[in-house]
């Protein structure tokens, strides 16, 4: 099928989510991508920041050729040998404890908005007042399900959905007196990215984060932290918010992190993309290995701070 039927059938069958450029790539060797005509090209788009091993790597082709004759798909619901051990070096690379596999970036991000709501309602100390509120930055980007839609602080991408989650309100980037005029104790939550993408390449200032982390460590609620684009390396560590932030004085002042769309170079796990929400929250519950949150769990939340981690796995 040559570009012209490519785009004809997309415009029959698909819908139009994307305004794609008219080159149809047709094959990839390391750094480089040919379209159908063979014209080169030096990819630095990486499939938005995912494919970082390049195309057609021989031990990725090894490893997938391999896993295709053993086993492809077994559920949740079973065992298997590699998913505690992604877990176990994702962990180690990221110094959290735990991790939760879900399927895209912005599920991890609705974990994290789902896991700040459940923590702000077993341990709301306001009394009768409700702890429910997120605020999130102006110019941000979460993703494009509901909830992170709701926290993303653009109106193009909100206002042919609206009405959305109720509860969100938006802070002035890196305005230390917005966000303090907006916070009270009826946030459960402070969301962010410490360098926002789709809104311009915009770093979080030092002074913002480290403010977000004591308004909230103060009031009991969570900071949730989305570096889908920036984590795992990609600014020199594996977060970025290791680098904004003081040193902190105990686990508590940990932060939840969202990162991820980055291939893994272990030959085995190659192809594998990562998205994690990790978070440090006062939970001594073990999680289930799927994407809803177990209410049992959460009845055993108490004081004692383990620091988890939630990562999702692309198809």
């Amino acid at each position: 099928m040559n570009l012209s039927a490519t785009i004809r059938a997309e415009q029959k069958l698909l819908l139009p989510t994307y305004d794609r450029q008219k080159v149809l790539f047709t094959r990839g060797r390391g750094v480089y991508l040919w379209d159908s005509t063979g014209k080169r090209y030096l990819d630095f788009l990486s499939g938005i920041g995912v494919n970082a091993l390049g195309h057609a790597h021989p031990a990725i082709q090894k490893v997938l050729k391999q896993q295709a004759g053993k086993l492809i798909h077994t559920s949740n619901l079973f065992y298997h040998e590699y998913q505690a051990e992604l877990a176990k070096r994702l962990t180690k690379s990221s110094g959290l404890d735990r991790a939760f596999f879900c399927n895209s970036g912005t599920e991890a991000w609705e974990g994290a908005l789902k896991l700040a709501r459940a923590y702000a309602r077993m341990n709301n100390s306001n009394g009768h007042k409700a702890k429910w509120r997120l605020l999130a930055l102006e110019n941000s980007f979460h993703g494009r399900t509901f909830g992170a839609l709701a926290t993303t602080g653009q109106a193009k991408y909100r206002n042919p959905f609206v009405p959305l989650l109720p509860g969100v309100n938006f802070v002035a980037f890196n305005d230390l007196n917005d966000l303090k005029r907006q916070f009270d104790g009826s946030v459960c939550a402070v969301c962010l990215e410490t360098i926002q993408g789709e809104g311009g390449i915009n770093p979080i200032s030092p002074e913002f984060l480290n403010l977000a982390r004591e308004l909230t460590q103060k009031s009991g609620s969570l900071l949730l932290i989305d570096e889908i684009q920036s984590g795992l390396g990609r600014t020199g560590k594996d977060c970025r918010w290791v680098r904004c932030s003081r040193p902190i004085a105990s686990p508590a002042a940990c932060s939840p992190v969202c990162t991820g769309q980055l291939s893994v170079a272990d030959p085995w796990l190659a192809l594998w993309r990562l998205n994690f929400c990790a978070s440090s929250m006062a939970c001594s519950g073990m999680w289930p290995s799927w994407a809803s949150i177990s209410c049992q769990n959460f009845k055993s939340c108490n004081r004692n701070v383990v620091r988890s981690i939630l990562y999702a796995v692309w198809d």
